[in-house]
């Protein structure tokens, strides 16, 4: 049964991660797009190899557990931190080069 759970989960996402690459309404730049790329590789990867065999790589399960916690690392920053880094830069245009088309932060 743990198996099968295992395989469902990595199937969301590995599903969940490829449609945040490749669809044009997630727009997380760079590293956002390097972040789900990994999480669908990894997802891939646990679905490939079979569970309690000497080729599974636990590299998989460790590198996968790594993309999850940088994705929520990541989101915890956009949420809570950027924000209060653009409201003490304001109009002062203290970072450039994270300027978007419009021209502010």
């Amino acid at each position: 049964m743990l198996p099968l759970l295992n395989g469902m989960a990595a199937l969301a996402l590995l599903l969940w991660a490829s449609w945040c690459v490749f669809s044009n309404h997630v727009n997380d730049g760079i590293l956002g797009k390097a972040i789900y790329s990994a999480t669908a590789i990894s997802a891939l990867a646990l679905l490939l190899c079979p569970p309690y065999t000497e080729h599974r790589a636990p590299a998989a399960e460790v590198t996968l557990n790594l993309c999850m916690a940088a994705l929520a690392i990541r989101h915890y920053w956009l949420k809570k931190c950027w924000p209060f880094i653009q409201v003490k830069c304001g109009t002062r245009k203290c970072a450039p080069g994270l300027q978007n088309e419009f021209g502010d932060l």
